[in-house]
């Protein structure tokens, strides 16, 4: 009878070779409108695009399609942007006016989107936004006190 012991050392070893050569899941940019009309973005999507190195964006649709929104992150505003603040952690665009003006039902629904990288000959931090999901906002249950 041939038997072989399992030594727990090497095994432990080439685990931790396999786990070291995972590469980490590209990340999910996404942003989503709240009940403010501010443009948040998630944690994650936060720290990828640097944000607290960004104080602006402006926003731009394509000319043929109104509906297609893209953010241009800016380092510094101007009479064309938007400011962008980090509030209890959490990154925002101040951009309550564009999505009033464009109709957008933020107040009923919640908007999400996904932001795509955009190629421009300009090296300018581009994105596509690209709607993920939209449903109907929850609505506040709690009773108003008399």
């Amino acid at each position: 009878m041939g038997i072989k012991i399992i030594n727990a050392k090497e095994l432990a070893k080439n685990q931790e070779k396999e786990v070291h050569q995972e590469e980490p899941a590209p990340i999910k940019l996404q942003a989503t409108i709240n009940e403010s009309g501010y443009l948040q973005f998630e944690n994650d999507t936060a720290r990828a695009l640097d944000l607290r190195s960004i104080s602006a964006a402006k926003f731009a649709h394509d000319e043929q399609h109104n509906d297609v929104l893209y953010i241009i992150l800016c380092k510094n505003a101007d009479d064309e942007t938007f400011d962008i603040r980090n509030i209890f952690g959490d990154y925002y665009v101040l951009s309550q006016l564009l999505f009033d003006n464009l109709k957008l039902p933020y107040k009923e629904m919640i908007i999400e989107y996904e932001l795509k990288k955009e190629d421009n000959p300009d090296g300018l931090n581009i994105y596509k936004l690209e709607k993920a999901n939209e449903r109907t906002r929850p609505k506040n249950k709690m009773p108003l006190s008399k």
